[in-house]
């Protein structure tokens, strides 16, 4: 009875730990590809992501005939 107890628990911790570990992995993973990711788009000293979906107007001028897609941090 005690060797079946010491199995189950055994068991469980064996779980939680692999399941801990894996989640570290995959956060440290998604860590890097994120830094990555700004250090492409120069996002390391900006947080602000801006996508023109139209070329057909220039942000400095009043005319506006595109659109602009603006996602703040």
């Amino acid at each position: 009875m005690i060797e079946i107890a010491f199995n189950i628990l055994s068991n469980f911790i064996a779980n939680v730990l692999f399941w801990v570990v894996l989640g570290g992995i995959f956060w440290l993973a998604s860590k890097a590809g994120r830094r990555k990711f700004g250090g492409f788009f120069g996002l390391r000293t900006h947080s602000t992501i801006s996508a023109y979906v139209s070329n057909l107007w220039l942000p400095e001028s009043d005319q506006h005939d595109g659109r602009l897609l603006y996602l703040p941090s």
